[in-house]
């Protein structure tokens, strides 16, 4: 049995060059589940840090993986929050990320499986992502930090999966106090602002995001997203009524109301003709309130 040991308080504790096209450094283990190469790194101070295992080269791969078996060419672990198990840079500004086959993964996607282990693996033949959990096989999907699934591509039935309801667009707004659930106007130079007017035929919707509906696509979202608020075009929206004109049965059609950022009931079919915001799915007997809304303007 041959054995290599190497320490080293500072330097390097082992040390292969090879000069004729060998290998500088080679680890063979013949028995079950043992290790051919291990490098492992473990710094005097908490804080300090440092690499287990380096690979360099100056006109090839730096680290080569390959396997013959059932296992990975290259496995990666990590118990951190922030780093991933595998981790591919390319500071030259060309193609960055890492290469999967012939599929080029450039940012984040990770998938988890029950275990919260990274788990996943694309396949180019199959065209196919499969991830750890059985319910996401074959699927793309985006986790949120409670580990919900937000958004999914589902490969198998060609489908897009999205947790959130309404679609909504950014609009300039003409206060910064409005808030989720307010039936909004059109007003000057095409900004948005309260509603104060019964049968208003200027409606342009109701400020997304009010209870637990919040928009699952938003239209022109720019970087800088201050003076604008996501308003709901279509879908289920939670939105700010008063019952106190007339009470709101399930189905009756809504247009707005003088209260402002309120919508009614819209008892005069003539008005409400261009002011209808959409049809209410839950009643408000009586008083103010937030109920769902199926947002259909018309």
């Amino acid at each position: 049995m041959s054995k290599v040991v190497g320490t080293n308080d500072s330097g390097d504790a082992v040390k292969g060059t090879s000069t004729d096209g060998g290998a500088g450094v080679r680890g063979i283990a013949n028995g079950d589940k043992h290790v051919g190469v291990r490098g492992e790194s473990k710094p005097a101070k908490k804080k300090q840090t440092g690499d287990g295992v380096v690979g360099v080269a100056a006109n090839g791969n730096g680290v080569v993986g390959a396997s013959e078996g059932g296992g990975c060419g290259v496995k990666g672990t990590s118990k951190s929050k922030t780093d991933a198990g595998v981790r591919g840079v390319n500071t030259a500004g060309g193609p960055g990320g890492a290469f999967v086959g012939n599929i080029h993964v450039v940012g984040s996607l990770i998938a988890f499986d029950d275990t919260d282990v990274s788990s996943i693996r694309l396949d180019p033949e199959e065209a196919l992502v499969v991830v750890g959990r059985k319910d996401l096989a074959g699927s793309i999907a985006a986790v949120n930090d409670a580990g919900k699934v937000s958004v999914r591509i589902d490969g198998a039935k060609g489908d897009i999966v999205l947790a959130n309801g309404d679609c909504a667009e950014d609009f300039d707004v003409a206060s910064d106090l409005v808030v989720p659930g307010t039936v909004m106007v059109i007003g000057a130079n095409g900004t948005l602002r309260e509603s104060d007017r019964a049968y208003d035929r200027r409606v342009a919707g109701i400020v997304a995001g009010a209870g637990d509906c919040k928009p699952a696509i938003v239209l022109g979202r720019r970087c800088d997203s201050s003076g604008r608020l996501p308003v709901a075009l279509t879908g289920r929206v939670y939105c700010r009524v008063e019952a106190e004109t007339a009470a709101i049965d399930v189905g009756d059609l809504l247009t707005t109301s003088s209260l402002a950022g309120h919508a009614m009931k819209a008892g005069d079919p003539a008005r409400a003709f261009g002011a209808v915001i959409g049809k209410a799915m839950e009643p408000l007997a009586r008083g103010r309130g937030l109920i769902a809304v199926l947002v259909s303007l018309q």
